[in-house]
């Protein structure tokens, strides 16, 4: 609850309040040692465009693990990895891309011995794989090294990950472990650019501010929080 109103009736009067309809889509959480937020170009504490999700586990200094989750944060945002790592990767993807690059070899090329086509297309899927997935990704804030090579550095394992973003389908939710509360976009209008002139009274705003402390409130476990 919100104080002593549900969510719904609080979502309720702030509709009645701005005249514009809105609801509540969907919700997030990790479970980690150590988990880490970020919200891209945040409009208000809390609210953006992009909000991420990071657990990492270490036996390392909290302190320390908690500001490498947020770069990981920063870099699940901007590059949006679908899958954390190779094991991640759902088998019938790796099949279907096998017969993408098959099909895009020469007809010279496929008449090669079949162990030299299975390391060149070997070759080709580390490549995609590694595109696809969290740790296998340039870091973006050292493009010299990955971001495993970065989080085991550390001493570090990123255990799970969450991303959600303005207009995402709710169908690319809750991939990550024990979903508790899930952030929702939150509310299309609270994202422009001027909240002043679309949310004068700044209900939506705020009332994007309250969910966040209504989650927080019911989180269960220590290490399960950071809703974004």
């Amino acid at each position: 609850k919100l104080g002593e109103k549900t969510v719904e009736e609080v979502v309720t009067e702030k509709v009645a309040t701005i005249g514009e309809n809105m609801h509540v889509r969907r919700m997030v959480a990790v479970e980690g040692d150590s988990v880490a937020s970020y919200v891209h170009n945040a409009v208000a504490d809390g609210l953006g465009k992009i909000g991420v999700l990071v657990a990492l586990e270490s036996e390392g200094d909290p302190t320390q693990l908690g500001a490498l989750g947020r770069q990981i944060a920063m870099h699940i945002a901007a590059m949006n990895p679908p899958y954390n790592k190779a094991a991640d990767v759902p088998a019938d993807f790796v099949a279907k891309e096998k017969e993408i690059e098959l099909a895009k070899m020469s007809e010279k090329d496929k008449q090669k011995p079949a162990e030299i086509l299975e390391k060149i297309i070997s070759g080709k899927i580390n490549k995609i794989v590694n595109e696809v997935t969290l740790y296998g990704q340039p870091y973006v804030l050292d493009g010299d090294k990955t971001v495993e090579q970065v989080v085991k550095a550390a001493g570090a394992e990123v255990v799970s990950m969450q991303r959600l973003a303005v207009g995402d389908h709710p169908a690319d939710v809750c991939r990550g472990v024990g979903a508790l509360v899930r952030l929702d976009d939150l509310f299309d209008a609270a994202f422009h650019a001027d909240l002043s002139v679309i949310d004068p009274q700044g209900a939506v705003a705020q009332l994007g501010q309250e969910l966040v402390g209504v989650a927080r409130e019911h989180q269960d476990a220590g290490p399960l929080h950071q809703l974004l």
